[in-house]
């Protein structure tokens, strides 16, 4: 059970709340309101099986929360503790836009009374579910010890809050399709290619990732089509990379260094690129490619 010694109170001047962003931030479309205070109702995640008291721990948290203006969402933390060196964060994830709404992918930041950075860490908020219009749902953020940007070993007791970090708002992971390609591409491809990149999780602020799209075997060659995903905000170029095939018997079938030194991936998006491993590449005559992986080695 809860206890609530270390609740969060709201200043009286606080009339919205502060936390929240514009939803069009997130790449949220909202629909225009004449409210002007919305109250998001309490929801709770579809698995989660509460006693009694919790249940009235979050209600009452919940009420005492400040209305959001229409059209917004936010991380409201109401509760913070440490155990073993993880800062624990209890949170409620609030929706203020008259239809449901699904999150991916988010940077959250704890910040101390002065705004300061106390932990950073990468959330999967996909796991929090399907929030409903105008809802708030009870959630649970840790920070471990290696997610801490502070040496001070004391969280921050008052004043302290979650932000979603600035630089993502306006974060969006799109398709960058080389003009010569799409010319070539069956008519409706290109559109189908950039749905799948914009359905799927974009890589983690900074990282470079590969996502496997299509592999055959033309005339003794293995030519291997591959996404190659930036999520920096950064252009990348990638000069010498060397990959590696595994089929579907989970052996090594092809091996290879490529040379790309024109090929850039602008920052946030991901570029299509085949990649032909030559027959002396290919360590096996026989491949199996229901199902394979491709991926860069060291």
């Amino acid at each position: 059970m809860f206890n609530f010694r270390n609740h969060k109170k709201h200043h009286s001047d606080a009339a919205y709340d502060e936390h929240a962003v514009n939803a069009h931030e997130l790449g949220l479309s909202g629909e225009s309101s004449e409210e002007e205070a919305v109250y998001p109702e309490l929801s709770y995640h579809p698995d989660w099986q509460l006693e009694q008291e919790d249940e009235y721990v979050y209600r009452f948290w919940n009420q005492d929360l400040p209305p959001l203006k229409p059209n917004q969402f936010s991380i409201h933390g109401v509760d913070l503790k440490q155990t073993n060196g993880t800062l624990v964060v209890e949170a409620f994830v609030r929706n203020s836009l008259s239809r449901s709404i699904t999150l991916k992918t988010m940077t959250i930041l704890l910040l101390d009374q002065q705004g300061f950075p106390v932990a950073r860490k990468w959330f999967d908020l996909k796991k929090v579910g399907t929030i409903p219009a105008r809802s708030s749902r009870p959630w649970t953020f840790t920070f471990e010890q290696q997610h801490r940007v502070t040496s001070d070993a004391n969280p921050p007791v008052h004043g302290w809050k979650l932000v979603i970090e600035p630089n993502q708002k306006h974060r969006k992971h799109t398709l960058d399709l080389e003009e010569s390609l799409e010319q070539s591409l069956p008519s409706g491809d290109a559109e189908r290619l950039e749905r799948y990149v914009e359905d799927l999780e974009p890589p983690k602020p900074g990282e470079i990732n590969f996502v496997s799209l299509k592999a055959e075997q033309k005339e003794g060659a293995l030519h291997v089509a591959l996404l190659i995903r930036n999520g920096s905000d950064r252009s990348i170029n990638l000069p010498h990379l060397p990959l590696q095939v595994k089929d579907a018997t989970g052996d090594v079938v092809a091996q290879g260094a490529f040379k790309l030194q024109h090929v850039e991936v602008k920052g946030n998006t991901s570029k299509p690129w085949t990649f032909v491993f030559p027959e002396s590449m290919v360590l096996s005559e026989t491949i199996d490619l229901s199902r394979w992986k491709a991926y860069p080695i060291h």
